[in-house]
């Protein structure tokens, strides 16, 4: 439960969290006060583009 700008896609897909959520919560609210916008602003996962995929063990 909380504001979709401020939670972390793990919160959101209603997926564990623990700490880091804080944490990230505090970096989006960071982040509204220095630019005056939401990391959400974009096109959806456009704060990940640059951001590789992690590769799976055969």
């Amino acid at each position: 439960m909380g504001t979709p700008a401020y939670m972390p896609s793990e919160q959101r897909q209603g997926l564990p969290v623990d700490h880091r959520a804080e944490l990230y919560a505090l970096g989006a609210t960071l982040y509204r006060l220095l630019t005056g916008r939401t990391r959400t602003s974009g096109p959806p996962g456009a704060h990940r583009a640059g951001i590789p995929r992690p590769s799976t063990p055969a």
